[in-house]
């Protein structure tokens, strides 16, 4: 059996060693609390404009270029699909998927943390001398593991960056799909503005006519319908564009 002064100078031994493996061994992350807010998301939602500041720096990023006048006087496709971009939830999740796959790599390329067991020896293995039993592990991994781990998470990452590019071609064609639906209102709208002022003059100089007993009650009723007609359908463009 040791003496006192024997064991404790292997206590204090071994708890050294421990310390001086902890740094190599672990790794510690904060958590971080981001509790829901809907009522702060809805002002968020309400408060996204295309006069906001932060848009124009990202226009201005994109762009490679200063833009002269903020808010801007003519929205081109390409500025229009990069407001899109900007303010899409959807690409705002394909990027955090984006960080999350790239933390996967270097998680997959992380060699397995060795471990220090300290214990009773005595209780474990009457045989031993020992008050004390120190185990240390050292995993070596075999047959490729690691490397196979580093190209499954490169794959999931490939993949992740196809469906990033696949949401952000998708926001490129509903903005190019709702520019060509504006163009059609507008031009529609037009249309019906012109139609319904004709309309509208039709009925005018009928109900006249009927006023001064030169044509029938009927024909004007019919003018006056068609002429509503004509201005429901304009109130629908206009909705519609708008």
């Amino acid at each position: 059996m040791r003496s006192p002064s024997g064991a404790w100078k292997f206590i204090v031994l071994t708890a050294v060693s421990g310390l001086a493996l902890l740094p190599a061994g672990c790794g510690f992350a904060r958590y971080h609390s981001v509790p829901l807010a809907p009522a702060a998301a809805a002002r968020r939602f309400s408060r996204r404009s295309l006069a906001a500041p932060k848009l124009r720096a990202y226009l201005e990023r994109e762009l490679g270029k200063r833009l002269p006048h903020w808010p801007l006087r003519v929205w081109t496709p390409r500025r229009l699909t990069l407001a899109a971009l900007y303010y899409n939830p959807q690409l705002a999740a394909a990027r955090a998927n984006l960080a999350l796959g790239q933390a996967g790599i270097k998680t997959a390329a992380e060699r397995p943390n060795p471990s220090l067991n300290l214990g009773p020896g005595l209780e474990t293995f009457p045989e031993s001398p020992w008050a004390f039993r120190l185990a240390a592990l050292l995993p070596l991994e075999t047959a490729g593991k690691r490397a196979a781990r580093i190209r499954v998470a490169r794959r999931e990452l490939a993949a992740i960056r196809l469906q990033a590019a696949l949401a952000a071609w998708r926001v490129r064609a509903d903005v190019r799909a709702a520019l060509l639906q504006l163009l059609v209102s507008e031009g529609q709208q037009k249309l019906l503005q012109t139609a319904a002022r004709h309309r509208a003059a039709q009925a005018r100089v009928l109900r006249q006519r009927w006023q001064a007993g030169e044509s029938a009650r009927p024909p004007w009723l019919a003018a006056a319908q068609r002429a509503t007609a004509a201005r429901l359908a304009l109130a629908n463009a206009r909705g519609q564009t708008a």
